[in-house]
């Protein structure tokens, strides 16, 4: 049976019940369907964030059947609601009671601690990967080389490579860099040897490696494996558009999706990192299709920039987006339809620890100086490979505060640029400071949930927040320093908005919004040094604008109306 593997025998459990106590070894062949069907349940729970329910369900199944598997269940329930100590505690106690030395020993799996769902190296694994998300990096590198060395040919390939990814974002972490590219290098060349050298979890792979290479001064390979992951990327979404617009010619998709950047310079560019991995002959390489307990996936579907597109009309433009906090790059999905027969090509990015990052090691955790350089440097792509098409740069509330940042420090790569409620200024920041900074006292790094209250403040919709919450890409879970690092990076918006002293700007803010202050968007609009900028009050507007399918099609139309005006280049054909 695979690891992480689910017993679908609900309906052999419901018959049971209902034929009834008719023999003894009926009965307990029952109580292990049932079992089963509530491991399901709970797993189906934590997909869609019902932490609550599903650890309810492990705890009265570790209740009933004492023993390792419940207690990783169970611990895996405590990681994906962030109690990152407490799922720790129980991976321990699932080696059968070991424990770390003071200083700082590789726990032993005892002998007793058998289990039909985890192996020695997942074990090792799950425990490495509780002290990676508490930033001790020392610590979780030394379970993630064990997990390595634990391998057994059951486990599946992707086994090494969640580990070789841990393994080398610890490195990074700890300013490691070669060890880091290492770590990086041999687990591309096993996604490749995997899964293919186009498939999207080796673009993954080479992203991760292109920045261990940058910071480890190895320039020339960190351009040839990040834009071979650019090109994976595009070919993601020439796929899945390809399939949307079926009879649309293969070659014309292929021009909307990649401008210039189709090449076999680009394609190949990753011939520089040759040879195989060590790990595939010694795993399985079946890859899973289950639920995991401790993953929300397990392999990547998503490129960290979603493409949007009418194939069948010229390109007058491209519009490159930036999401709000807890969202993700689909959040744009209904906008970006709606502004696509225009002949605007919108492409929206993921933020660093939201959406597709949030199971990418090294890049799960808010960091905004980051996404302002990913943003800089894929803009600079998009431009060199859509010209003459003029570019514009969309974001909203931390987005915005993004797409500010990055206007001002590459004018060259933008022609527009277009805001909405980029300020810091917050309706409730006083009451939320204090309760960040007594959380910080508690731990720093220790997630807490402002979902709750971001959610109720930016919308009244009911559907919309629940469909929010539920939201299995969205975030809404942040460490009290990563809340103080967003706070400190928004209010440097004044500073920044003086530096844009050319680009075309439009601000818009809803005057319903009670999440972010219309005064602190206005402060940031006087600040703007380009006497090219504009400003709009939606009235009967909360706080989305161009996400989550708030947008009305009157600002949809201005927006397009004062792209056309402030386009450097005429591209109608």
């Amino acid at each position: 049976m695979n690891k992480f593997s689910i017993v679908l025998s609900c309906f052999t459990a419901g018959m049971a019940l209902l034929a009834g106590p008719v023999l003894a070894e009926s009965a307990a062949i029952d109580t292990e369907n049932i079992t089963a069907c509530s491991r399901k349940e709970a797993l189906e729970l934590l997909e869609r964030k019902q932490f609550g329910d599903a650890e309810a369900i492990f705890s009265r199944l570790l209740a009933q059947s004492p023993g390792a598997d419940s207690e990783m269940d169970l611990a895996a329930s405590h990681f994906r609601r962030g109690d990152y100590q407490g799922a720790y505690a129980l991976v321990i106690a699932a080696m059968d009671g070991a424990a770390e030395s003071h200083s700082g020993e590789v726990p032993e799996i005892s002998r007793g601690a058998t289990c039909e769902h985890y192996t020695p190296s997942m074990m090792y694994l799950c425990a490495a990967e509780c002290l990676y998300k508490q930033k001790h990096y020392r610590r979780a590198s030394k379970l993630y080389r064990k997990a390595l060395k634990e391998l057994l040919p059951g486990d599946w390939t992707l086994v090494a490579g969640f580990t070789l990814a841990g393994l080398g974002a610890c490195e990074e972490r700890l300013g490691n860099f070669e060890k880091a590219v290492a770590n990086y290098e041999e687990m591309a060349r096993l996604y490749r040897d995997l899964y293919g050298a186009e498939d999207i979890n080796y673009g993954w792979a080479l992203l991760m490696l292109s920045e261990a290479l940058e910071n480890a001064g190895e320039d020339k390979k960190a351009e040839a494996a990040y834009e071979k992951s650019i090109w994976i990327f595009r070919q993601t979404n020439f796929l899945r558009l390809s399939k949307e617009y079926p009879d649309v010619d293969p070659d014309t998709m292929r021009q909307k999706v990649f401008g210039k950047g189709y090449t076999d310079t680009f394609r190949n560019a990753d011939s520089i990192f040759s040879g195989k991995s060590k790990y595939l002959s010694k795993t399985t390489a079946t890859i899973p299709d289950e639920l995991c307990p401790w993953r929300s996936q397990l392999s990547k579907s998503e490129a960290p920039g979603w493409v949007w597109l009418d194939p069948n009309v010229p390109t007058k433009a491209v519009l490159v987006c930036v999401h709000g906090l807890g969202l993700h790059h689909r959040a744009f999905d209904s906008f970006a339809r709606r502004v696509a027969p225009e002949g605007i090509i919108t492409i929206s990015f993921d933020v660093r620890g939201f959406g597709s990052y949030l199971e990418s090691r090294g890049q799960d955790s808010l960091d905004l100086e980051d996404c302002v350089e990913d943003l800089e440097k894929v803009t600079g792509c998009i431009k060199r490979d859509y010209a003459p098409a003029p570019l514009f740069l969309l974001g909203e509330s931390m987005g915005g505060a993004i797409a500010l940042r990055v206007a001002s420090r590459t004018p060259e790569n933008i022609d527009g640029l277009i805001c909405s409620v980029p300020s810091g200024s917050r309706y409730k920041g006083a009451r939320t400071a204090v309760k960040v900074g007594l959380r910080y006292l508690m731990g720093k790094n220790k997630p807490m949930n402002i979902g709750k209250q971001v959610i109720k403040q930016a919308t009244s919709d009911d559907d919309l927040r629940d469909q929010w919450s539920s939201d299995p890409s969205s975030r809404l879970m942040l460490t009290p320093k990563e809340l103080l690092i967003f706070n400190s990076f928004m209010d440097q918006n004044l500073e920044v908005a003086r530096r844009i002293d050319k680009t075309p700007v439009i601000f818009f803010q809803g005057d319903d919004d009670r999440l972010v202050k219309k005064e602190g968007t206005f402060d940031l609009f006087e600040a703007l040094a380009t006497p090219e900028k504009t400003m709009v009050l939606l009235g009967s507007t909360e706080h989305l604008i161009f996400e989550a399918d708030q947008f009305k099609d009157d600002v949809t139309l201005g927006v397009i109306g004062w792209m056309r005006a402030h386009s450097a280049v005429n591209t109608a054909e």
